[in-house]
């Protein structure tokens, strides 16, 4: 780690004060403001580990203060992240973003259904996040770089800490991955089921009680309370953007993925403010 740097658990970036757009008038400042915003980013994609292609957006602004990575969370895209992006457009800080294998505009990992959350090794995203700031983020020069992460990206975020405390200067990690809801299993039945399940070939197959993406209602999600948000992405951005839905994680990715939350949840006193 840089010798007067703590990386935080949340640190605080100086931009002006912005104000969430309403719910009565949400569809129409998406519409006109959000989305022209968004779309006058930088796309492009970069091989990540194994050759996936991994898709990616960025914000550069002139004179900036630093540069700050968003690590999107399971299940999602930096598309779902527009509206945060335009809230931080004049905040000073270049915005790079990227979609984690398998999921958003990245490259699928199986061929027999695409909407399956999967992965080979959690060690892969944290692979795939290093080529990002090589070949995208420090393709300019940047006073400071903070990273923000989260749930599944915020584990993403304090692994790549752990192996590269020097890159960054601080860390924001919203809700990290750090434990897996398992019921109706306890979690110790379902880390032993997905163990025994990859180790004789399972590992691309739905955990138990998981399948493929259905759209679902809004009074049965636990994410949001904004229908015009829920409604956007469910029923609006994933059917017209050539998104896949995803459904239920694999075997495979419930084994890589509680090993990562255990490696993350012994990091947190490593991480405290100091």
């Amino acid at each position: 780690m840089k010798p007067s740097i703590c990386v935080l658990l949340a640190v605080a970036v100086s931009c002006s004060v912005a104000a969430a757009i309403s719910e009565g008038s949400f569809t129409e400042a998406y519409r006109e403001r959000v989305w022209p915003y968004y779309e006058s980013g930088e796309f492009g994609s970069f091989g990540g580990q194994a050759g996936v292609r991994i898709a990616y957006a960025k914000y550069e602004v002139p004179s900036e203060k630093g540069a700050l990575v968003i690590l999107p969370g399971k299940s999602e895209s930096f598309l779902k992240y527009a509206e945060l992006i335009y809230d931080l457009r004049s905040s000073g800080f270049s915005l790079y973003l990227m979609d984690h294998r398998g999921l958003g505009f990245s490259e699928a990992l199986l061929s027999d259904d695409p909407g399956k959350v999967h992965v080979e090794s959690f060690d892969h995203y944290v692979q795939d996040l290093r080529t990002f700031i090589d070949q995208v983020v420090d393709a300019s020069p940047h006073a400071r770089r903070v990273i923000l992460g989260h749930s599944m990206g915020g584990t993403v975020a304090l692994l790549f800490l752990e192996r590269y405390p020097e890159v960054f200067d601080g860390a924001i990690l919203s809700a990290p991955l750090l434990q897996i809801v398992t019921d109706p299993l306890p979690e110790c039945v379902a880390h032993a089921m997905s163990e025994v399940a990859v180790r004789i070939g399972l590992g691309g197959r739905y955990c138990p009680w998981r399948g493929p993406w259905e759209p679902g209602t809004f009074a049965g999600n636990l994410f949001t309370r904004s229908h015009a948000r829920w409604s956007l992405w469910q029923e609006q951005l994933i059917p017209s953007r050539g998104l896949t839905g995803m459904g239920g994680p694999t075997q495979r990715w419930l084994r890589e993925s509680m090993n990562a939350g255990r490696r993350a949840g012994a990091m947190r006193a490593r991480f405290a403010c100091r």
